[in-house]
């Protein structure tokens, strides 16, 4: 009896990012290093947010000193295909972009591009364009986040979200403070306010991660978003 021919494995559509309206340098530069990863790039110059609308990407790299960024983020994220797609931003720097914070930026990319800057940044996200969702425990995501302390406030920006807390970049790293209140929107949630710990600083970086209240319902908020995040 002939043996049954085993079915010809069906091929995963390769992961593809779209980067709007790009100088050809920055375009040339941030393709080298996506190719790195096995992630593929197609470039969008006029009607960025209709093709955003019409076709599926995995990633999508805007400059936010383009006049048109918000219209082509919330095509994005307004896209039923696209709705949990990567966003990197080009910026100044990373406070540059808390004004898109509604948007869930998930990497910032400084200005101007640098190839070990926009490594980082993908080595970071790559597995979530490549939808290698099971890996992942922490979600890369860019949202002000007000941290208070005794009588202190400072905004910071997020870089990662766990459903135990959250790593941020912060002017202030409010020495000698323990524990904080936190308060923050996630794209598409209500403002959630809880308590939380500073558990590590790194003043090089201006960064510092705090761990929220174990017992805490509304770590549940941040759980449920990070998997439909990741799931959708």
């Amino acid at each position: 009896m002939k043996a049954a021919t085993p079915p010809t494995p069906i091929e995963k559509p390769a992961s593809r990012v779209a980067l709007v309206r790009l100088s050809d340098t920055e375009a040339d530069l941030i393709a080298d290093c996506f190719k790195q990863f096995k992630i593929r790039t197609k470039r969008i110059e006029d009607d960025a947010p209709a093709t955003l609308l019409k076709e599926k990407f995995e990633g999508c790299v805007v400059r936010l000193d383009d006049p048109g960024a918000e219209e082509i983020l919330q095509a994005a994220r307004g896209s039923r295909s696209n709705r949990a797609i990567v966003l990197y931003g080009i910026a100044e720097c990373i406070r540059a972009a808390m004004k898109f914070s509604r948007f869930g930026i998930n990497a910032v990319l400084t200005d101007p591009v640098e190839r070990a800057n926009v490594l980082k940044a993908v080595r970071a996200t790559y597995l979530l364009a490549l939808h290698e969702f099971r890996r992942y425990v922490r979600v890369p995501v860019a949202i002000t986040v007000t941290v208070r302390a005794g009588g202190r406030s400072v905004n910071t920006m997020s870089h990662e979200v766990s459903s135990g807390g959250m790593s941020l970049e912060s002017p202030d790293l409010l020495p000698g403070a323990s524990k904080v209140e936190v308060s923050f929107e996630l794209p598409g949630e209500d403002r959630i306010s809880m308590p939380a710990e500073i558990c590590w600083r790194r003043e090089p970086s201006s960064t510092l991660g705090v761990r929220f209240d174990l017992h805490d319902a509304r770590r549940q908020v941040v759980r449920n978003w990070i998997e439909s995040y990741v799931e959708d």
